[in-house]
């Protein structure tokens, strides 16, 4: 095993950096794009502007609810200035918070609490203004139950009491839930939901690193080189077996790595579950190329044939289109597709088996010397 593992490293040496590139894939690359989504979320956050005529905790609180929506670049102009932007479309819609909206608030009034300003270009305009009336409706409904409760306990309670009482239980009891979307943005998504693209990343450009560095197996076929496995103490068998279990070992590291280094960039928990279903996935996808690459003869056709399955794995995958729906509908693409038990962290896979068994039969068809 030795002598295997320092054949390797010669042959290594020779095509270092394209090797090395292929093989630090997955962590680099995957990290590249993460940082490059987030700059493009943050890059089309909708510009909004919030006027506010009064100062007051209620026009404070309306406006600290529109600051928390992830999608919208929030700014706090005067009215003259929000309104020459909106017309430079530089803004795509503009609200007002008119003067006595908390007195207007407490009395129950419901009407003319809220100015809103668009443009032909606003897209955003309609669910902010939704909103914003579901929050003002939130406000209302504590003013009624403040009322309410001042009548039954004659006063005991002030206003402020009684608001953050509501507040806590609705925080409590979840009994108000927004969710803002932008197609398939959503704006409540949670780490879960980033966590999942982070691996379903990670595990495509996996895809691409063992795939393409598998490709040893035809280059070492040639018919130059074949000659050379008669003088060899191995097998070719077990000289394919042997390379397979080093380039499987060193991915392995690599996913050792990924996971620490996504630990500390993004806080990515570190579990037995996830290791696990990383060594899986990583012994899945080898012998999948080592099947693969036994079948070719040919360098070119076999990276042909890579990028196309790519491509397949790619739209499948859910990186670019959403598939959680047509997985629900049709569970078997859960059960043939390899990136499925590594971001649900699966144990077991079939495909092991099915891949180990292709892989033995492949190795007992080959020309053996």
């Amino acid at each position: 095993m030795i002598s295997i593992i320092k054949s390797r490293w010669i042959l290594w040496k020779k095509h270092w950096l394209a090797n090395s590139l292929f093989l630090f894939l997955p962590v680099v690359a995957t990290i590249i794009t993460m940082t490059l989504f987030t700059n493009i979320q943050e890059d089309s956050k909708v510009p909004i502007a919030i006027v506010k005529k009064e100062d007051s905790p209620m026009a404070d609180s309306l406006y600290e609810a529109a600051a928390d929506l992830p999608y919208i670049r929030l700014f706090n102009l005067s009215e003259k200035e929000a309104l020459i932007k909106l017309e430079r479309h530089e803004l795509d819609s503009v609200f007002v918070i008119d003067s006595g909206f908390a007195e207007k608030i407490k009395s129950g009034a419901r009407n003319r609490l809220i100015t809103g300003y668009s443009n032909h270009g606003s897209f955003a305009y309609t669910p902010i203004k939704e909103m914003l009336v579901s929050y003002v409706q939130t406000l209302t409904a504590q003013a009624k139950t403040y009322y309410t409760v001042d009548q039954m306990a004659g006063g005991k309670w002030t206003w402020e009491e009684v608001t953050e009482k509501i507040s806590d239980i609705q925080t409590e009891q979840q009994l108000l839930e927004t969710t803002f979307r932008f197609g398939s943005m959503a704006g409540n998504a949670t780490n879960e939901e980033r966590n999942r693209n982070l691996w379903e990343i990670w595990g495509y450009f996996m895809f691409i690193s063992i795939f393409f560095l598998f490709d040893w197996q035809i280059k070492e076929k040639k018919p130059a080189i074949l000659s050379r496995y008669a003088m060899m103490k191995y097998s070719y068998r077990q000289y394919v077996f042997f390379h397979t279990a080093v380039y499987t070992f060193m991915f392995i590291s690599i996913c050792l790595l990924s996971a620490a280094m996504f630990h500390m960039l993004y806080e990515e928990k570190i579990t037995f579950s996830l290791l696990w279903s990383m060594v899986m996935y990583t012994i899945t996808l080898s012998l999948a190329a080592s099947i693969l690459s036994a079948v070719y003869r040919s360098v070119y056709v076999y990276y042909w044939t890579v990028l196309l399955i790519s491509g397949v794995y790619l739209i499948t995958s859910g990186v670019i289109i959403p598939t959680d729906g047509i997985v629900s509908a049709y569970p078997v693409i859960s059960l043939v597709h390899p990136v499925y038990p590594l971001v649900q962290e699966k144990y077991f896979h079939p495909l092991v088996i099915l891949f180990l068994g292709l892989f033995l039969v492949t190795q007992r068809k080959q020309k053996y010397f």
